[in-house]
């Protein structure tokens, strides 16, 4: 039976109903924990929030609309109460520090002095020791300002950032310290970061290393055949760097909750860490792909009112690697009809898998009357028909309390405005009452209005797997002509890539200007109100599939090779920087026509910019 919805963002109401079951911090730690949330508030919700929840030194002194809230489970409803809008993020282990002090809190650390661009990057695993990070005039010096370690285990004793309250942060000093032990493998295993499972063994090869390094790191001669990085030393080895390393979920989590409190707080230290005059570029090549892709979402929002207020700064996004893979699909739904969307989930799939569906009307404005309905593998068990702002739940078999499928519609979408959003999550368990969420579902969508014809964006969220998991964990999308619905993956872009701000960076061949075979290329059209979708290039791989460009492992003079936009991105962004000089840019349209300014005079199209 569908029942109303209590939370207006469909994961929140998800977690509700599953007593947070999803989220293993909050199995550990129960309902006193402290969860972030990104919130959007007014002047006055703003000077309140401090006297009723947790909220960091750095977003008490702030003015603007958005800033990071944390609030325990049995507060979320006052939370709620409180604030325009809200999104929850991953729940960690180790939540704030109480402050003494909300009002004032401690001041901030000191800048660099430095005016040349200082180069962040918003990933996971950073080789702090890596000599590709030194001063290349003096390589027993780090050119990092400071690496934030946002979920930091209990035994590493790194001291807390004072300006935001959890995690755990190494400065330029504390580096350099461990840089003069000479013994980069035990400084990572008494930090307890960059080991493989078990802890014996560092990793030959961490994501957000070969993207700093491919951004950043000192150029090697003579530089290795399919380098990231260029041939000659350029400015990018010489700036200053600040990483960022967000929480990511572990055995016990799902995917449905999303990072969007970290990653603005992300920014906010780095933009703290440089010189108030310097130039900043910052790089995410991480990212979700579930959302409205309109730039709307309230990252997005939160994001592009950064970057309106800090004209010194840069974003480049990677766009994402799902062009090839059955994760997002489209279909128009006119008047009185009726489609089906098939969603496989294989079989073990140890994790929950989340399904988003995101409708709105051709001119304009949510769907009025729009129902679905979710039919089970077996035939005979069906969810809803749900209309907006309705949940329901389906049991496992008859006399099994165990759900094991949640719907949750909601009216105008939690994040965005003018469309509706369903998410529809089916519970991983490999017991007997919920190994019959395996199979083919059935999504069935009925238009009952005479009048309006329905533009429809379903998209899965996607899954990876956990270390220690076993099974494939990514659900697809499965479609026919009969159904009417069509896989679209040219436009599968991440989550952040339809934020108006950003550089959006697909990637291309090294050899070419042929598009990466995964490679999004964002050719959207304005019905759909996409942004104008992939910006710039970046080159990622010699030919048109995985491959890779070498860049240092987590050891010093180690080579790896990675590819995927992830690479593309930091290929870009690097040539930004060796252009940005002290370059500020007043407004967005500023900022676009900067970019514009450095595709070839001869084309319209986008920029492909190789190491």
């Amino acid at each position: 039976m569908a029942s109303t919805n209590l939370y207006p963002d469909p994961y929140l109401q998800w977690s509700h109903l599953t007593q947070f079951s999803g989220h293993a911090a909050c199995q550990r730690h129960g309902a006193a924990l402290l969860i972030p949330f990104l919130v959007r508030v007014s002047e006055a919700q703003r000077a309140a929030l401090g006297k009723s929840f947790f909220v960091s030194p750095h977003h008490v002194r702030s003015t603007g609309p958005f800033m990071t809230v944390w609030a325990a489970i049995h507060d979320i409803g006052q939370l709620q109460d409180s604030v325009d809008s809200m999104m929850m993020a991953l729940p960690i282990d180790r939540p704030p520090v109480a402050w003494a002090a909300q009002a004032t809190g401690s001041p901030p650390p000191p800048r660099t002095q430095s005016l040349r661009p200082v180069i962040g990057v918003i990933d996971n695993d950073c080789a702090y020791l890596n000599t590709a990070f030194r001063n290349p005039d003096d390589p027993s010096k780090t050119r990092l300002l400071g690496l934030w370690r946002q979920d930091l285990p209990a035994a590493v004793g790194w001291p807390v950032p004072p300006e935001f309250g959890y995690g755990g942060e190494l400065d330029r000093a504390a580096i350099n310290e461990q840089i003069a032990s000479n013994d980069e493998a035990a400084s990572y295993r008494l930090a307890q970061y960059l080991m493989q499972q078990g802890g014996a063994f560092l990793q030959q090869r961490a994501h957000g290393t070969h993207v700093l390094d491919t951004l950043a790191g000192v150029v090697r001669a003579p530089a290795p055949a399919l380098s990231a990085k260029p041939s000659r030393p350029d400015l990018a080895q010489q700036c200053d760097l600040v990483f960022v390393d967000v929480p990511r979920p572990k055995i016990g989590d799902v995917t449905g909750a999303s990072s969007g409190a970290y990653l603005i707080d992300a920014v906010h230290y780095i933009l703290a860490k440089a010189d108030p005059d310097a130039p900043v570029l910052i790089n995410i090549s991480i990212g979700a792909l579930a959302g409205p892709h309109d730039g709307s979402s309230l990252l997005e929002l939160a994001l592009d009112e950064i970057l309106k207020e800090t004209p010194r700064l840069l974003i480049t996004v990677a766009a994402g690697n799902a062009r090839g893979e059955r994760l997002h699909a489209r279909a128009t739904l006119t008047p009185g009809s009726q489609l089906e969307l098939g969603w496989r989930i294989a079989h073990g799939d140890p994790t929950d898998s989340f399904l988003e569906l995101w409708g709105r009307c051709t001119h304009g404005g949510a769907p009025s009357q729009l129902d679905v309905e979710l039919i089970a593998p077996d035939g005979l068990r069906c969810l809803g028909p749900l209309t907006s702002g309705q949940h329901a739940c389906l049991p496992a078999i008859p006399d099994v309390p165990t759900e094991v499928c949640l719907a949750a519609f909601e009216a105008g979408g939690p994040k965005s405005v003018g469309q509706d959003m369903m998410i529809l999550s089916t519970v991983a368990g490999l017991g007997p009452a919920t190994q019959s969420n395996a199979g083919l579902w059935t999504l069935r969508l009925r238009n009952q209005s005479s009048e309006e014809q329905v533009m429809l964006d379903a998209w899965i969220q996607r899954d990876d797997p956990r270390q220690t998991t076993s099974g494939e964990p990514q659900s697809r999308l499965e479609t026919s002509s009969d159904r009417g619905f069509s896989i679209f993956g040219d436009g599968a872009l991440s989550d952040l890539a339809t934020s108006a701000g950003v550089v959006v960076v697909g990637a291309a061949c090294l050899r070419s200007d042929a598009l990466a075979t995964y490679s999004p290329g964002g050719s959207l059209t304005p019905d759909w109100r996409w942004r104008r979708g992939v910006d710039a290039y970046g080159a990622s791989e010699e030919g048109t599939t995985f491959g890779g460009l070498y860049a240092t492992g987590v050891c010093s003079d180690t080579l790896v090779p990675m590819a995927g936009t992830s690479v593309a991105a930091p290929v870009l962004a690097r040539r930004l920087v060796n252009s940005m000089g002290a370059t500020r840019f007043v407004n967005l349209g500023d900022r676009r026509a900067w970019l514009a300014s450095m595709r070839s005079p001869i084309t319209a199209e986008p920029l492909v910019v190789r190491p």
